[in-house]
Parts: C-alpha cells; sequence; structure tokens
C-alpha cells in the first residue's frame, strides 16, 4: 500500500485511475491528473503550496517533487519526470522530459516540448522557452528540440502508460 499522507489538513486528491507504487510517499495538497504515476521510492510532498501532477505524466523511481512556500510545483501534461531527478517550486510545461538527476529549482519556468537533460541544474527563477534542449551542469539551451524529438518523448510517454495495467495486478 503506497504512502498517502495528510499535512496540515491537506490530503492529496487522486484521480480514480492514478498508480501509486507501494513504496512511493505523496504528502499533502498535492493533486495527481488522471492516467499519472508515481513510481517506487519517488515523494511529492506539498507541506506549502501545491503540488499538480498532470494528465498522463509520470514520476519515475526515486524523484522527488516539492512545492515551496512562494511556488506552486505544476507539471503539465504527458511529461516524464526521470529517475531521481528533484522538481521544487516550479512550472514544467506539458509534454516534457525531465532527464535522470535533473535539478529544477525555485521560481524556475520550462516551456512545452521541452527536454532538459540529465544532470542539469536549472537556476532559480530560470525561464526556459518551449521545445528548447537543454544541456550541461548549468542548464544551458543548446539548441530547439526537433519535431521528431516531441514525437519521441511522447512515444515515451504512452510507453509508460501502456505498461501501467500490468503494474496494478
Amino acid at each position: 500500500m503506497p504512502d498517502i499522507r495528510d499535512f496540515d489538513g491537506h490530503l492529496p486528491v487522486l484521480a480514480e485511475d492514478v498508480y501509486i507504487d507501494r513504496d512511493a510517499v505523496i504528502i499533502g495538497n498535492v493533486e495527481m491528473k488522471a492516467g499519472s504515476s508515481c513510481w517506487p521510492g519517488s515523494i511529492i510532498r506539498a507541506d506549502y503550496g501545491k503540488v499538480i501532477v498532470g494528465e498522463g505524466s509520470h514520476i519515475m523511481d526515486k524523484a522527488f517533487v516539492e512545492s515551496h512556500a512562494r511556488w506552486d510545483t505544476i507539471i503539465g501534461e504527458r511529461c516524464i519526470v526521470r529517475h531521481g531527478a528533484i522538481l521544487h517550486g516550479c512550472r514544467i510545461g506539458r509534454d516534457c522530459l525531465i532527464g535522470i538527476g535533473a535539478i529544477i529549482l525555485d521560481g524556475a519556468s520550462i516551456g512545452d516540448e521541452t527536454v532538459i537533460g540529465a544532470g542539469c541544474i536549472v537556476s532559480p527563477e530560470m525561464v526556459v522557452p518551449p521545445r528548447s534542449l537543454v544541456m550541461g551542469p548549468q542548464a544551458q539551451v543548446s539548441r530547439d528540440v526537433t519535431p521528431e524529438e516531441v514525437d519521441e518523448n511522447r512515444r515515451g510517454c504512452a510507453q509508460i502508460s501502456e505498461k501501467l495495467p500490468k503494474y496494478r495486478e
């Protein structure tokens, strides 16, 4: 059974078909929309502010998502937050891929259809334009994401969604 906890009178609100692994933790003012998922060892916590996980978005193994006293964390539709990534008080557009171990800090805003590479550190209040490929430890926009890369990310998100019924068994 997953660890789903109230904090300060706020109990997470979960769509009926959300998948939450038994080793995941969801605390406080969190909303997970239809078809979203939270995988082993991941933590979503909203002690202050709110966390919204968009429809069909996936928080993969050991990722950590938290709101901030000044900024909610909003994840758009059909996003993948890869293993070990950290999202803190930020906004993620739709159809984004957040790479393994990436860190997105307070007040940052990531445009739609953007790829944040593995290990990137997105600075507080940084604004990343839509369809950007962001690489390197100091999170530099290296080029535009191609339509093929956007499609590949959507397929990856769909593949995760397709395997959810097997994990619910």
